[in-house]
């Protein structure tokens, strides 16, 4: 499943007339799709996460962090048949 996340959370605060039932925050931070593929087991195993981000090169932007997961990037960020397969035949 492919959702919009951002890949740059902050936290922020707002301020708001008490009472208020609707607060918005103003931001010009962009999402990006982003493909995540977990694999489990019935045995409850699992292997690490694949990454696939939209580009060409990949860039740090603050996920690398997990050490196991595999990576890769495509023109429109989803999964594509190549990466899956290479990614099972790697673990």
């Amino acid at each position: 499943d492919e959702s919009s996340l951002s890949l740059r959370a902050k936290k922020s605060k707002v301020l708001a007339q008490t009472g208020s039932q609707h607060v918005y925050e103003l931001t010009t931070e962009k999402k990006e799709q982003v493909t995540i593929m977990a694999c489990y087991s019935a045995a409850g195993t699992f292997c690490p996460p694949m990454i696939v981000f939209k580009g060409v090169r990949l860039r740090d932007c603050g996920v690398h962090d997990f050490v196991d997961a595999f990576y890769s990037t495509t023109t429109n960020g989803w999964m594509e048949k190549g990466i899956c397969l290479h990614t099972l035949r790697t673990i």
